[in-house]
């Protein structure tokens, strides 16, 4: 199963010289250790423990650009800075991205946080959740200059929901076609140019989001963009405040995150018309990503389990009333 991450990097055998090489170039102590994290679509993580502590590695996809890795450590940096929660950045001889002697691998360190609760296990307390909203926003109201020719594209972006199904729709079952292609229609019928912007994470989902003893973390901010501000809003509609057992509990984690939401940005009348609409859209996106995924040889049980919760939120009531 590990072969397919590593393919992710171009990088055939043991990470363990690499990351001897990481330990030494950024002070961090002698290797003794590592182990892949093997979790997500892109890029491969690691944990590197050395006679100084524990230490995260990101290798980043070999598909990404030089000018892509630099803008994820620009960021990161960025995000730090602004006392938003995320681990720190370690540099060597002042630069965040690092290439292992003899190798095509580009990398960046981070600070080790120990999780206190597993969100992939067990649900947040609205407590919790009231304290990722309030790091949102913050991510949401900082002033990171992205200028056009450093945007990513996210294949799993709501903003690209309407490119992706015309490129993807042939690998959907008719099942699935019934379920996404309403939702389609409602979203292209959105003014979606005219809705306010904002510097969003994109992707703050259970595996990017970290209890720790010092409060919540996010993390991963590989397909941060400025889009529409209510994206930021749907991915966690369809995660983190999303109960995939009960539309009741969904309903009032929907009330729970507008009112939290909006002690610190008012949504404009439009925002909320249309939010609904981009929660959808984004339960869309997980079935449509899930598919591709299965197509392309990168299924498995993430997946599959963004997959179903996708067809379980487009066959919810809940949003249409909304």
């Amino acid at each position: 199963m590990s072969e397919r991450y590593f393919e992710r990097v171009d990088y055939t055998g043991d990470l363990a010289k690499p990351l001897a090489d990481i330990a030494s170039a950024f002070d961090l102590g002698e290797y003794q250790t590592h182990e892949p994290i093997l979790l997500g679509y892109e890029d491969l993580n690691a944990r590197l423990d050395t006679s100084d502590g524990t230490f995260f590695v990101k290798f980043f996809l070999k598909d990404r650009t030089d000018a892509e890795c630099e803008r994820y450590a620009r960021v990161m940096q960025a995000v730090v800075d602004a006392g938003i929660n995320h681990p720190a950045i370690s540099r060597a001889q002042g630069d965040a991205i690092y290439r292992p002697k003899g190798t095509n691998l580009r990398a960046v360190v981070m600070e080790w946080l120990e999780s206190t609760k597993d969100f992939e296990q067990e649900r947040p307390s609205d407590e919790e959740l009231v304290e990722l909203v309030n790091q949102a926003t913050r991510i949401n109201r900082l002033d990171v200059k992205l200028p056009e020719a450093d945007f990513i594209y996210d294949s799993w972006a709501i903003s690209n929901f309407p490119k992706e199904y015309k490129k993807w729709r042939h690998v959907l079952s008719e099942e699935d076609k019934a379920l996404v292609e309403p939702v389609l229609a409602d979203y292209e019928a959105l003014d979606v140019d005219s809705l306010p912007t904002a510097f969003v994470h994109g992707d703050l989902i259970r595996t990017n989001v970290m209890k720790t003893r010092n409060g919540i973390y996010v993390f991963d901010f590989a397909v941060s963009n400025v889009y529409p501000r209510v994206q930021e809003l749907a991915v966690l509609l369809c995660d983190m405040f999303f109960d995939p057992n009960s539309e009741e509990e969904t309903s009032r984690l929907y009330g729970l995150l507008l009112t939290e939401y909006q002690k610190h940005i008012q949504l404009t009348p439009d925002e909320l018309k249309a939010l609904p609409v981009f929660v959808r859209a984004a339960h869309a996106m997980h079935v449509l990503g899930g598919a591709r995924g299965e197509d392309q040889g990168d299924g498995g049980e993430e997946n599959d389990m963004w997959w179903n919760l996708g067809r379980i939120g487009l066959k919810m009531k809940v949003y249409a009333t909304k």
